[in-house]
């Protein structure tokens, strides 16, 4: 989506947990695009994140808030207590951070 965004000449700003992955964005892009490493599911990232955003680029006319990630296969029962949360952290608390810390700017 960010290339996508990029080459109709958007501004694009976003995060990334893989800070190697991030990099390779922020280069391909270029200013004045840019591009954080951020871990949503810890609510202190994402604030320190979106000041810097908002200071930055002010308060963006677009949010999209879709970090996620799956468990593997298997009936819930099967699936480990710490794969399980993961999930929940990040799809449930990762998205109330990013909303938390932006929604109030606009």
């Amino acid at each position: 989506m960010a290339d996508e965004f990029v080459r109709q000449g958007h501004t694009v700003v976003g995060c990334g947990r893989s800070a190697k992955d991030i990099e390779k964005l922020r280069q391909a892009a270029g200013a004045p695009h840019d591009f954080y490493p951020v871990n949503v599911v810890s609510d202190d990232e994402v604030k320190t994140w979106a000041s810097v955003v908002l200071s930055a680029h002010g308060a963006p006319d677009l949010l999209l808030n879709n970090a996620a990630v799956i468990n593997g296969s298997g009936r819930l029962w099967e699936i480990g207590a710490r794969e399980f949360s993961e999930v929940v952290d990040t799809n449930l608390k990762g998205v109330a951070n990013v909303i938390r810390h932006f929604a109030p700017r606009w």
